[in-house]
């Protein structure tokens, strides 16, 4: 007789969605892994059982949902774009990868797009350059990937089928392999056809992480990432006579050949070393590659003399990029003058190699907006010519800090000094520079408990934003400094009811100063004299009244404005002094109801609405607000749950983002259901 062993079939229990999660650490906003209510810093945790809830496909889903983000993706920015209390685009809201950063290119940057693959994303608002370097006075998101469990082994699947033909494809497992070596493996595809013509793509994402713990104190974990991006080629639909005409709304005036494909590859190796139960050791070394090809026709501009849309902007792209870096820091736990004290000191170093080849074409196309000859792409070189390449070496140290200074008073602070050095060529015109940032921010702040569960907190940070995208800065812009921010942030966390009440409120007052802006005096010039600022307010709350039924829901409000800036119009210096940036809503909103009316049902609806916007720095040109509502419906069984889905139910038109200065605005998916199924061994 031959007898099995018994097979032990688990699952991963996930935090409640809705929960604001402020008992929880958070690494975007420290590494000293203390709570989010201990931080004096806007942090929100959107958690795995929150992205399944809402069903957020994509990042962009997920983090439009957090309170004061809105997405404004373009395909010229790669992955994604984000807006955050007032600021846009990559190179103010930084995006994080396991909390590495990333660094831009020509204002591009590439992520998984797909959250199957995540355990929660992080969003940090307000300036994060203390943590992370330039390029974030607006916020920062981390994604964290699943990671190694300690558990049984376990087995996930997930299959969707919705509108368009949009199919969504996951698996995944993890668990222990062996004695001390446990694992984590996922793979996910997504596909759809779109609802604009010739507008489909294909998404493959492959992670992977293994972990070894060698002692009970030290463990080494290597982790193996790949994602591939076949993107939808549709660059906006133009106005036409101030409207999208609704014939045109699934129109695509992109070439025949249009193409934007992303492939990356991302290597990682950690070392964790708890010395003793006071001091921790942590290290990482990696390595990241990305392969980027565009070549379309990009922009599209109504002529009412002609009744044709112009199309101009032949343009090939290619992004070779290379980044090695290594991060370190230790954790100490300590007394300082007979207080509780952490601290935490680090540095990182990266090596990043940019290659842009190119291949455009200045002239034009004119095409019927209803009956267009779309054409292919119109190449007199043969290939993209490789045009600038770079190299930059990055270092910084930075710290932080938490002291109690007595019980219910904590002192929160951190500093960070960054050396960056930029070696750039071009290739073309066979000109070299060399530049040198030295860029120095810190934040402080504090926290006051004065009952149980409220923490009331002051802070003020500052930051710094490259003048464009720093590793494929031109040499036009070679002579000036980095843009500098600082903010002053007011706010309290508070949980009450056994945690069945829990909300967050925030000022803020936010100034950027050195934005490059037309010269007064001379048209021609281009000065670094600019201001931008905002302040606002930022609620978020999530109430349990019954253990059924939840409720969830944030609210910002805002006011953004250039307070120095200049824009040269045909010779003439333009003041745009008192106007809204582009791409800024200044009212944002999302409410979510959840119930159970039986142990294996779940339902749920949610309301999203995005205040009116504006495409151009004139502010001539306005995005009308618009409001989403979004249903699901999941029967829960031992095995799974099986959901049905219905997004923008009242099949709202609305725009994402504008594009080529306001002529043309990325549409949104019209109404669009979905039925998935996830299987759980």
């Amino acid at each position: 007789m031959i007898q099995l062993e018994d097979i032990v079939v688990t699952g991963t229990s996930l935090p409640a969605a809705g929960s604001l999660n402020l008992d929880e650490p958070s690494q975007v906003g420290s590494r000293l892994n203390v709570p989010i209510k201990d931080l004096p810093a806007s942090v929100e945790i959107i958690n795995q059982a929150t992205i399944q809830k809402q069903g957020s496909r994509t990042i962009l889903e997920a983090i439009e949902r957090a309170a004061g983000m809105s997405n404004i993706t373009t395909p010229g920015d790669g992955a994604a774009a984000f807006s955050s209390r007032g600021f846009t685009g990559n190179n103010a809201v930084m995006q994080l990868y396991n909390g590495t950063r990333f660094f831009v290119g020509a204002s591009t940057f590439t992520l998984p797009l797909d959250t199957w693959h995540l355990d929660r994303v992080e969003v940090l608002r307000g300036p994060a350059s203390v943590l992370y370097g330039e390029g974030a006075i607006g916020g920062a998101i981390n994604l964290v990937s699943k990671r190694p469990t300690k558990e049984a082994r376990e087995y996930e699947a997930l299959a969707s089928y919705g509108s368009w033909d949009t199919v969504r494809l996951g698996l995944g497992s993890g668990g222990s392999v062996a004695d001390k070596l446990f694992y984590r493996i996922d793979l996910s595809r997504q596909s759809s056809e779109g609802f604009v013509d010739r507008a489909d793509y294909e998404r493959w994402t492959f992670g992977s992480s293994l972990l070894y713990e060698l002692t009970d104190r030290f463990s080494i974990t290597l982790s193996l990432d790949y994602w591939k991006n076949d993107d939808a080629a549709y660059f906006g639909t133009p106005f036409i006579n101030g409207r999208i005409d609704p014939r045109t709304r699934k129109t695509n005036y992109n070439i025949l050949d249009s193409k934007g494909v992303y492939e990356d590859y991302w290597t990682r190796l950690e070392l964790d070393w708890k010395v003793t139960n006071n001091l921790e050791l942590h290290n990482e070394t990696y390595a990241y590659v990305a392969d980027r090809h565009w070549r379309n026709l990009e922009n599209y501009a109504f002529v009412p003399s002609t009744g044709l849309i112009n199309r101009t902007g032949f343009l090939e792209i290619i992004h070779d990029q290379t980044q090695i870096g290594d991060r370190f820091h230790a954790l100490i736990n300590h007394d300082l003058f007979g207080r509780n004290n952490r601290f935490l000191l680090g540095f990182d170093v990266n090596s990043i190699d940019f290659e842009r080849p190119t291949n455009d074409f200045s002239g034009s196309s004119d095409v019927d907006p209803f009956n267009p000859n779309l054409g292919r792409f119109l190449d007199f070189t043969g290939t993209a010519v490789p045009k600038q390449k770079s190299t930059t070496d990055q270092f910084s140290l930075f710290a932080e800090d938490t002291l109690e200074v007595w019980d219910p008073l904590k002192l929160v602070a951190g500093f960070r000094f960054e050396h960056m050095e930029l070696n750039s060529r071009n290739i073309i015109e066979g000109t070299s520079f060399e530049q040198e940032f030295n860029p120095v921010s810190w934040r402080v702040g504090f926290v006051y408990e004065p009952v149980a569960g409220l923490s009331l907190y002051a802070q003020r940070s500052t930051g710094v934003d490259p003048v464009s995208s720093l590793i494929s800065l031109r040499e036009s812009r070679r002579d000036f400094g980095l843009s500098s921010g600082r903010q002053y942030e007011l706010g309290l966390k508070h949980s009450f009811w056994q945690n069945r009440v829990e909300w967050t409120f925030a000022y803020f007052d936010i100034v950027k100063e050195d934005l490059l802006t037309t010269d007064p005096r001379d048209p021609a010039r281009t000065i670094q004299i600019g201001e931008q600022s905002s302040d606002g307010i930022e609620l978020t709350a999530a109430i349990h009244p019954l253990s059924n039924l939840t409720l969830s829901g944030n609210f910002s409000r805002l006011n953004a404005q250039f307070d120095e800036f200049s824009e040269d119009i045909g010779g003439v210096a333009v003041s745009r002094a008192g106007n809204l940036p582009p791409n800024v809503p200044e009212t944002l909103g999302n409410l979510w109801l959840y119930y159970a009316p039986a142990s294996h049902i779940d339902l749920g609806v949610g309301a999203r609405y995005v205040g009116q916007r504006v495409a151009d720095n004139a502010n001539s040109i306005e995005l009308d607000a618009y409001t989403t509502v979004d249903i699901f419906a999941t029967w829960k069984y031992k095995w799974g749950a099986l959901s049905v889905r219905g997004r923008n139910l009242s099949d709202e038109q609305y725009a994402i983002a504008p594009y080529n200065d306001g002529t043309q605005v990325i549409l949104a998916d019209p109404r669009s259901y979905e039925v998935a199924l996830q299987v759980n061994l």
